[in-house]
């Protein structure tokens, strides 16, 4: 026969807040009863405890059949000992910097251990994208029953990108683009790029260098070089071409371990280049006005949220960005630049490593 639940309660050592416990059911009083739930709530239990160091906590659940065909659920709670962690080791890593692998933990040796923390960073360290598999695992220190070591086993992914394309296009000709990327270079975490493009309308040299952590607790510091020259009459737009240079520094600073704040101070200098005659009025006038060469420094201020499970192909969770980018005092032209964007992924099946769904979105505004 159907039962309902006509309570749910628990009981025991309640070494954590009585409240915390049944906001961490998911049996709600009054529906059909559900071994399912039932299972579910008990783990929850358990990683509530966990979360608090006690990470052996046995949580027993207890239905108690009525008559009327109702059941009173209680969850019989045995915390035992809050449990430490004596050790973290990496193990896997023959490339990678032990210690790239460690300043992603919000688990530290020695602190109480906490099952929200181990999972973060093993989420964390897989958001870096230099490993393409993480795994962990909670080993008892023999002849204790209060500390624990914890074990994480990483595969090394490939961190080095070289592209190379050939291409053709009827506005810009033949088109070659070459570029080098190492985003863990020689084990260090820091990230350094190349990159040429060449065709008839763009000639384009660019190169990055960030370090993710600049101080010990997570600010991040990147530079950007690049020249750029650009012929519009190739593009059949007008009979002009311009020569740009620039250059700029950008720093990161962690709010949580979810967002970022960015800041970013950069540097353009643009020459116009023109043929008497040949050139579009709009274009003329703006010389006229404007003159031919132009000194341009920004500030930007940058947002980030991210909550995906992975830095390469997530396949769980959401990330947003906004952003705005200001021409200073000083700058030979002004302008300003808003943009906002976001993506999320999210499992279409059972397997959550199966078929993924995704929606991305970009908003810019730009005078």
């Amino acid at each position: 026969e159907k039962f309902t639940v006509a309570g749910v309660s628990v009981a025991g050592e309640l070494v954590v807040d009585k409240q915390e416990l049944l906001d961490a059911i998911t049996v709600v009083e009054g529906t059909t009863f559900s071994r399912r739930e039932m299972t579910e709530s008990q783990e929850a239990l358990i990683r509530k405890l966990g979360d608090k160091g006690y990470l052996f906590a046995n949580v027993s659940p207890v239905p108690q059949v009525n008559d009327d065909n109702t059941v009173n659920l209680q969850f019989f709670v045995a915390p035992g000992k809050q449990t430490y962690v004596r050790r973290v080791s990496i193990k896997g890593n023959t490339k990678t910097a032990d210690a790239v692998a460690r300043r992603s933990m919000s688990q530290l040796e020695g602190g109480l251990v906490s099952s929200a923390a181990i999972e973060r960073s093993k989420q964390r360290i897989d958001q870096t994208g230099y490993f393409k598999d993480v795994n962990v695992e909670t080993v008892p220190v023999p002849g204790t029953d209060d500390l624990v070591d914890l074990e994480y086993s990483v595969i090394e992914d490939n961190t080095g990108n070289f592209t190379a394309s050939v291409g053709f296009s009827q506005t810009s000709g033949g088109i070659l683009n070459l570029s080098v990327e190492q985003e863990n270079f020689l084990g260090s975490g820091n990230s350094v790029g190349f990159g040429i493009t060449q065709s008839d309308t763009v000639t384009e040299y660019k190169f990055s260098y960030v370090e993710p952590y600049y101080t010990v607790d997570g600010v991040s510091r990147g530079y950007n070089i690049y020249s750029r020259e650009t012929d519009y009459e190739e593009e059949n737009i007008s009979n002009y071409s311009t020569d740009t240079i620039g250059a700029g520094v950008n720093f990161g600073y962690p709010m949580d371990d979810y967002q970022r704040l960015n800041f970013g101070l950069n540097y353009e200098g643009v020459k116009v280049k023109t043929i008497s005659g040949t050139t579009s009025q709009e274009v003329y006038e703006f010389i006229q006005n404007e003159g031919d060469e132009y000194q341009i420094f920004n500030v930007s201020l940058g947002w980030s949220d991210n909550h995906l499970n992975r830095k390469v192909f997530p396949t769980n969770g959401y990330s947003q960005s906004a952003s705005i980018e200001i021409g200073i005092p000083g700058s030979d032209l002004s302008y300003h630049k808003e943009q906002y964007k976001g993506r999320i992924y999210m499992p279409l099946t059972a397997n959550k490593e199966g078929l993924i769904g995704s929606l991305r979105g970009r908003v810019i505004v730009k005078i």
